[in-house]
């Protein structure tokens, strides 16, 4: 489970922690919050892969007061309830607890519609976005999440997974079965990323109009060339390796 900070449109790991299997979501995600806590980091929203919508993860994440947004896991005949109508919508939803221990847990629902034109795999017609939104829900809320950027916001989370494939590039390779090793292997590619968009920020970036307020100049310092000038360190230090 990583933890990462989307801020003016760049991306920064701050947590990671292992995952032995799903019924430890929440562990794992208590442990990552309260490492970013530690470093300083204020958490303002949280936007969650659909594997965290479970019943025990809202509910603690209720309790610590936080925003959040995660899409919906939905069987086919869950569907046929949200999927209706040709405009953005907001409805409620219980959420029970399969182990039927605690009290069911309301849940605003965003559906977010969005009609396709074929730009992707061909398709025509309405699209339906369905999200749980935790949190924030009063209308003096700082954190406040309006329907119609529900998707906008969500999709501030899609570049993690890129982000994965941005850092096997600096993965060793090894027959090692180790768990605490691969972690740590990990951990170093993440850490070896964050500071490359921190260089990028600094030495190759120029102030310009728009969100952000400035452009990357990517062609100046890609990823693998800083891995590349990093080896040749090394390798001067340590010998050829």
């Amino acid at each position: 489970v990583t933890l990462d900070i989307v801020t003016h449109g760049f991306r920064l790991t701050v947590a990671l922690r292992y995952l032995d299997h799903r019924g430890r979501l929440r562990a794992a995600l208590r442990d990552v919050l309260e490492d970013a806590r530690k470093a300083g980091v204020r958490i303002g929203r949280l936007y969650l892969d659909r594997e965290f919508y479970t019943y025990e993860v809202l509910n603690w994440l209720r309790h610590e007061g936080l925003t959040v947004i995660v899409p919906l896991r939905l069987g086919s005949s869950q569907r046929k309830r949200w999927e209706h109508g040709q405009k953005s919508y907001v409805s409620e939803h219980l959420l029970k607890d399969s182990k039927g221990r605690g009290a069911p847990l309301p849940l605003r629902i965003h559906v977010v519609v969005r009609y396709q034109m074929g730009e992707r795999f061909g398709k025509h017609g309405c699209q339906y976005l369905i999200y749980a939104v935790l949190g924030g829900l009063s209308l003096d809320a700082r954190h406040e999440v309006p329907l119609r950027k529900t998707h906008e916001l969500y999709r501030r989370r899609f570049g993690i997974e890129s982000s994965y494939r941005i850092a096997h590039q600096a993965l060793p390779r090894t027959c090692a079965r180790s768990v605490p090793w691969r972690l740590l292997y990990l951990g170093v590619a993440l850490m070896l990323e964050n500071e490359w968009v921190i260089l990028r920020l600094q030495y190759t970036s120029e102030g310009r109009q728009g969100p952000t307020g400035m452009a990357l100049r990517e062609e100046l310092l890609r990823f693998e060339d800083l891995l590349e000038l990093l080896f040749l360190s090394v390798s001067r230090i340590l010998g050829i390796i």
